[in-house]
């Protein structure tokens, strides 16, 4: 697999939260440019689904050259279906040095990393679970509950929301004192 194909692979992982299987299944029939998704077809939990382009994973898309819709967007070098990723991936953390010193395997780098870096990113910013779990095409929101731990702030952040929400309804007046029968 050559570097340039690889480096595409990883952005679809790391923009959109695809699983490598995924990522090889994908057709040009599953890129929408114009709306800016992906349909990930029979994926693991064999639910369909849909995912989000970034800009740069548009750009992506858009500087690489286009095929039929039934043909696969990512190839092998011999043009079939891309079986496997996980050599290629790592001589490249390999050569970067980051799993250097690690010994723990759930510490170390491998390519569903990408997938769990998207997931990470989308709960510190406050994305609810339920929509976490939709975006990974989780079955289940306990498989989506790994990710709560980066959202301590979750709640804090949804009241001052609302306290920012009654401020402006106050100050543009749509806020009604409501008068008790006794003070009538």
């Amino acid at each position: 697999m050559n570097s340039q194909q690889l480096y595409k692979m990883a952005l679809l992982a790391l923009h959109c939260g695809l699983r490598a299987g995924e990522i090889f299944n994908l057709t040009w029939g599953d890129v929408d440019l114009k709306e800016g998704t992906l349909l990930i077809r029979d994926p693991k939990n064999r639910t369909n689904r849909v995912a989000y382009m970034t800009e740069e994973v548009k750009a992506m898309f858009k500087a690489k050259d286009k095929g039929e819709p039934g043909e696969l967007v990512f190839k092998s070098k011999k043009g079939g279906r891309i079986r496997e990723i996980y050599n290629s991936f790592d001589r490249v953390v390999n050569a970067l040095g980051l799993n250097e010193g690690k010994t723990d395997p759930q510490n170390r780098v491998v390519f569903h990393t990408l997938r769990h870096t998207f997931a990470s990113w989308l709960a510190i910013q406050g994305t609810p679970l339920h929509v976490i779990k939709e975006f990974l095409g989780h079955k289940t929101l306990k498989m989506t509950e790994r990710y709560r731990h980066l959202m301590p702030d979750v709640k804090k952040r949804a009241v001052q929301a609302l306290e920012w929400a009654f401020r402006e309804a106050n100050g543009q007046g749509k806020v009604m004192e409501l008068k008790t029968e006794e003070e009538d």
